[in-house]
């Protein structure tokens, strides 16, 4: 097989073998969170009429548990030609479900009911290479509500020590500023599920590591503001809110366990940042609002 080929095309399981993916190998196959593993997490504002706060605040909080699949097989292979140098890249194909874990009568109610499929998504995970853009991977998703991504990022290896940073979910204002008065109590506390630290999701992905030992650890850390990365969004998306940046970072473990042998785990955590319109907050200001998703995921099948 020629890795020079320009075009792109997908692989067979062998030809995935035969060729380098680099820092993407250890991403090849299933992975999942079970129902009921209390690992996923979504935490999203959205314009509406809190039932826990009243009177009335002007955007509800939802926090929703989820259990999904990722999938990345088998490998993609595609050529750029260039003025002076042709590149290659390679990478995986994903696919990636999500469905509600909650079943609540909040969750009920508004239309998250256990079992319900929340989001579904496909993309590539590119593995950059011969080309001095500063980063080396590259995620690209299609999302059928509307939306498609690109981030650019950087990888990174360590042995055994690794931190996750605080995902911030408080909002702010577009325009600068800080508290804006507008019902931020249900960021710190929260009836339906006070065991999960909302106010710092990140949390719940350490807490779910604290008593396991690593090897190897593969980061990935992307972003839609690095290099030429972006979200398009279609007309009706824009209309409602505009998703306008995104960040994810992902680990992939090598678990040791005391039996001396080892496995490995996949660990994610990604920030949305959505702007609803004017009318829907205070005085017509614009708020940032973080959406913010994590999981723990095991491996379940190789490809």
């Amino acid at each position: 097989m020629d890795p020079t080929v320009l075009g792109a095309r997908l692989l067979s399981a062998k030809e995935s073998q035969e060729i380098d993916l680099g820092i993407l190998q250890g991403f090849l196959g299933t992975w999942e969170s079970k129902p009921g593993s209390g690992t996923g997490w979504n935490v999203i504002a959205v314009p509406g009429n809190s039932p826990f706060t009243p009177p009335a605040d002007g955007f509800v909080l939802e926090v929703i548990p989820y259990y999904e699949t990722w999938s990345f097989s088998p490998a993609v292979i595609a050529g750029n030609r260039g003025m002076e140098d042709d590149q290659t890249i390679v990478g995986l194909i994903y696919e990636q479900k999500v469905f509600s874990d909650c079943d609540t009568e909040f969750c009920n109610a508004r239309g998250f009911s256990k079992g319900t499929e929340i989001h579904a998504e496909t993309g590539m995970l590119l593995n950059i290479t011969n080309f001095d853009s500063g980063f080396n991977v590259a995620r690209l998703g299609n999302i059928p509500h509307g939306n498609s991504i690109l981030l650019m990022g950087n990888s990174s290896e360590s042995n055994g020590k690794f931190d996750f940073p605080e995902a911030k979910i408080s909002p702010t204002l577009v325009d600068g500023g800080g508290v804006f008065g507008y019902g931020e109590e249900q960021y710190t506390m929260h009836p339906r599920f006070p065991d999960f630290p909302q106010a710092n999701p990140n949390q719940q992905l350490a807490n779910d590591v604290k008593d396991q030992k690593f090897g190897q650890v593969i980061t990935l850390n992307l972003s839609s503001e690095n290099a030429t990365g972006g979200i398009l969004n279609t007309p009706f998306i824009t209309k409602n809110t505009d998703a306008t940046k995104m960040s994810c970072i992902f680990w992939l473990e090598e678990v040791l366990n005391a039996n001396g042998s080892s496995s490995w785990q996949l660990q994610y955590s990604q920030t949305i940042n959505l702007v609803f319109p004017p009318s829907t907050a205070p005085n017509g200001r614009k708020f940032n609002w973080p959406h913010v998703d994590i999981n723990t995921l095991q491996k379940v099948a190789d490809v």
